[in-house]
């Protein structure tokens, strides 16, 4: 599955729709460190955060990311 899209009618790529700086902003406050990330990665990752995404724009209404 090297270089081929993960849903081929897809999009290219999906943002998370979680309340991501939120998120990291509580983890701050409670002394965890984080940072946003603008990637998932690669391979196994990459090919979770899009299928959760992609799974989740097709329902509609559900908050999807990759923490």
């Amino acid at each position: 599955f090297h270089h081929e899209p993960v849903v081929s009618d897809g999009p290219s790529a999906y943002f998370a729709t979680l309340p991501i700086k939120n998120i990291v902003n509580a983890l701050h406050q409670n002394g965890i460190p984080a940072k946003v990330s603008n990637t998932a990665g690669t391979f196994v990752c990459n090919h979770l955060m899009y299928g959760v995404c992609h799974y989740a724009a097709q329902k509609g209404n559900i908050k999807a990311g990759f923490m």
